[in-house]
């Protein structure tokens, strides 16, 4: 039987393997790093929040009049609306970079699972021909043994042809 076309090679599977554990580790760390850059988003909107709260409150604390202080909470509510929009539409990035890289990463993975599958379908297609042909030759031997004449039925049917 022919072994060269069979998928058993170990080192092969350590490759692969391999593959896969760099594959993984590329991804968790991107992963890692969207995720900080996330964090350092959400900290840096935060501390920017509570210095626009204490810009806000220092001139709510300067205004003399009902018409300053409408005035001073306009503008800080214009500067939360803006700060708000920027901070949103900076989130929206990075959702869609990570969804890019999701996305990226799930079809890089499909597509390796598919040369994989190819791979194994191809090597039990080989292996199957292989095998078939075996037990073709194997019953096309037995059944020339079967049909040949054997040396104890020869000399038995040649002692019945002896005159008794």
């Amino acid at each position: 039987m022919n072994t060269k076309n069979m998928p058993n090679d170990p080192s092969d599977n350590d490759c692969n393997l391999e593959q896969q554990l760099a594959l993984l580790n590329s991804l968790t760390r991107d992963e890692f790093d969207q995720a900080e850059k996330l964090i350092n988003t959400k900290l840096q909107a935060a501390l920017d929040s509570l210095e626009q709260s204490a810009t806000a409150v220092r001139m709510l604390l300067a205004a003399q009049s009902s018409a300053d202080l409408a005035s001073a909470s306009g503008v800080a509510v214009r500067k939360d609306l803006e700060s708000l929009l920027a901070s949103s539409t900076h989130l929206s990035r990075l959702a869609s970079l990570m969804q890019q890289g999701f996305s990226s990463g799930r079809e890089g993975s499909e597509k390796r699972t598919e040369q994989e599958i190819a791979k194994v379908v191809d090597a039990v297609q080989k292996h199957r021909i292989t095998v078939q042909d075996n037990a073709i030759a194997m019953t096309q031997s037995a059944l020339d043994k079967a049909r040949a004449p054997s040396p104890i039925n020869h000399a038995s049917r040649a002692a019945e042809r002896r005159p008794r």
